[in-house]
């Protein structure tokens, strides 16, 4: 019939687990603030001041993570973790370890 398939399931299977380790990573951005901050080496506020740097990095990681080149995907992409990152910084504020002064 004149008929190619464009992709092989190998090129499928490698697209599809590096899509999905993506995202499972991408989920645990809140956890891993909710360690650091208990830490001691971030905090709400601080993050919460480096917002944009936190965007623009979560727009270029979509970037690299979506398969295709176009504008939707990678707004599927670097929304939710634009949103779990908002999380992380709720979290930080309310299981942060709080800094203290050291008396002299």
């Amino acid at each position: 019939m004149g008929v190619t398939t464009l992709i092989n399931a190998s090129e499928y299977f490698d697209l599809f687990i590096m899509v999905e380790l993506g995202l499972a990573i991408i989920f645990e951005i809140p956890a891993v603030i909710f360690v650091l901050s208990r830490i001691g080496l971030v905090s709400g506020p601080f993050l919460l001041r480096n917002t944009r740097y936190a965007i623009l990095v979560a727009f270029i990681v979509a970037a690299v993570i979506t398969p295709t080149t176009d504008i939707p995907n990678m707004l599927m992409m670097a929304g939710p973790m634009v949103l779990l990152y908002m999380l992380g910084v709720l979290v930080a504020y309310v299981f942060g370890k709080k800094r203290t002064v050291p008396s002299d």
